[in-house]
């Protein structure tokens, strides 16, 4: 049997004193408190979900109407939204597919 390679200077190595609770603590520091960034992103996205909740609501009082619907042409804007993103998820998978095809 042949003994195993030694490691070249461009494979990473372990400090070996280094415990695992530093490990857990260098791990989970971004997580310590939070910043004015989280708070404004917060809120935007409670913003934005009240603003699709009021939406919403308006159009289960108004009607269908608001959306796009009327008598001649029945698919409105749901009907193309649905079809924007299932063309955006096939292109992704296509692009994934090429990628694993030639190795990339």
């Amino acid at each position: 049997m042949t003994p195993p390679p030694a490691l070249s200077a461009a494979e990473p190595q372990l400090e070996p004193n280094r415990s695992d609770s530093k490990i857990n603590r260098d791990l989970l520091a971004p997580m310590e408190g939070v910043s004015l960034g989280y708070f404004l992103l917060l809120g935007t996205t409670i913003l934005a979900v009240t603003a699709a909740a009021l939406t919403w609501i308006y159009q289960i009082y108004i009607g269908l109407g608001i959306a796009g619907y009327t008598h001649p042409m029945f698919w409105g804007v749901y009907i193309v939204t649905f079809v924007f993103w299932v063309g955006i998820a096939h292109a992704g998978t296509l692009i994934s597919a090429i990628l694993y095809l030639f190795r990339a």
